[in-house]
């Protein structure tokens, strides 16, 4: 009866928490994006792909990481959903717990992030327990199997495009989380968001290039046999994020 309690007790004050802080902080980040979208300074290609959330039960949208704003730039993809439907269609983003969960300024998002310890893989094992009963629960999870922002790979971390485009080698964690919950994969490539928040390895914000542009390229949702090794799910998410960005570009 004790667990029963507690655990109605967390739920409340998530829920709180998320109408509360996150739900009007949401808001405000859509409508600066969304002013981006009518300036043409943020162009979402394929936005009609993402019309299937409404009908998949189990749901990871993946991303390559040029910059430090793009999981908001990516949770602005459901804005649409998340604007009437916050319970339902809040996103839960996967952040590493230095450059985001643990600056106070991101307490207003801390009920929509699960945070990630990147030095401790007992922790990573925890954090990934629970993102994977988020996602089996219908929680629409936001990832960047990167492992950090494209720019800090080191040499001989990246895989190329055609067009010259890289990321870094994915972390298999995705993989795993698609193999054992069987949840569709919606990628997104994003180009440009280094241009307009540019990277620096000695603070983790730097400054704002209003006249930069960013586009974000959505794929078509992928869905994996339940044969499929991580290692083959991560490798075809890796091509597939390719692809898009160098679409975007």
């Amino acid at each position: 009866m004790k667990d029963e309690t507690k655990q109605g007790l967390l739920l409340f004050l998530e829920t709180a928490a998320l109408l509360l802080l996150t739900y009007p902080a949401g808001i405000a980040v859509g409508l600066w994006f969304l002013g981006g979208c009518l300036c043409g300074r943020l162009i979402i290609m394929h936005a009609d792909r993402l019309s299937c959330i409404k009908t998949l039960d189990k749901v990871i949208l993946v991303a390559n990481h040029p910059a430090i704003i793009d999981p908001f730039l990516v949770a602005f993809l459901l804005f649409r959903y998340y604007l009437f439907h916050p319970l339902r269609h809040a996103p839960l983003i996967v952040a590493d717990r230095i450059n985001f969960y643990d600056k106070w300024w991101f307490l207003p998002f801390r009920s929509v992030m699960v945070p990630v310890d990147r030095g401790d893989r007992r922790k990573q094992a925890v954090a990934l327990l629970k993102i994977r009963k988020a996602i089996e629960r219908g929680r629409i999870v936001i990832i960047f199997p990167e492992g950090g922002r494209t720019f800090k790979g080191d040499p001989g971390e990246f895989l190329y495009s055609q067009m010259g485009n890289k990321i870094r080698f994915l972390r298999e964690g995705v993989g795993l989380l698609v193999s054992k919950t069987g949840a569709s994969v919606i990628p997104i490539g994003i180009k440009g968001s280094d241009e307009v928040v540019p990277n620096s390895r000695r603070r983790l914000w730097t400054r704002f290039v209003f006249w930069g542009r960013i586009k974000m390229c959505i794929g078509q949702p992928m869905t994996f046999s339940p044969e499929a090794s991580r290692e083959r799910i991560t490798q075809e998410i890796a091509a597939k994020l390719l692809e898009l960005v160098d679409e975007a570009s």
